[in-house]
């Protein structure tokens, strides 16, 4: 309990750091989605903490962004979304039945996206995961991405992301997404 209100306090600071930035410049704000997967690398049988009859660490992700503001060529913003990272069963002894286990997580996060040049971008965050078995862990992203633009209001961001996700072990869930990017 004193780990999780720990993180929770590490998440409010580092939301409270940004909303207390200094005045960002005037920027464009952009509207994106992406939906994506990948493989969530955690040792499973260390997570569950004893043997597990069976898994599969497909993972499944989807979030939302908001770029609203700027400091020098970050942009800045915000980011919600949803992770499915991995399920595994484990055996009911002395019963022949199985439970199965899906660890999966909403987060907010702080973002920032840097414009590399030739349509590529690096994003950066951090934020709080609140998984569903009643914790949360502290997160930090990183994705390289390449942007197809459709016209000048909307593109097509692909993206190779990796988050590590702070807990014990580390769950490291890498993917790849694709989505929709409009610019207001």
């Amino acid at each position: 309990m004193k780990q999780n209100l720990a993180k929770s306090l590490v998440a409010v600071f580092f939301l409270g750091l940004f909303l207390w930035l200094p005045s960002p410049a005037p920027a464009q704000t952009t509207v994106e989605l992406n939906l994506g997967l990948g493989y969530s690398v955690v040792d499973v049988e260390k997570w569950y903490g004893a043997s597990v009859y069976d898994w599969n660490q497909m993972l499944y992700h989807g979030n939302g962004q908001v770029y609203f503001a700027r400091l020098g060529k970050l942009h800045i913003g915000a980011e919600a979304g949803y992770e499915y990272y991995f399920w595994y069963s484990v055996r009911a002894y002395p019963y022949s039945w199985f439970y199965t286990y899906e660890p999966r997580a909403t987060h907010v996060s702080v973002v920032g996206r840097m414009e590399l040049g030739r349509n590529f971008f690096l994003d950066i965050g951090g934020g709080a995961y609140f998984f569903s078995a009643g914790f949360t862990d502290i997160g930090v992203m990183g994705a390289l991405g390449y942007m197809i633009k459709l016209s000048p209001k909307l593109s097509l961001p692909i993206k190779v992301r990796t988050t590590v996700i702070l807990d014990d072990p580390i769950l490291l869930p890498v993917g790849v997404s694709a989505g929709i990017l409009y610019r207001f």
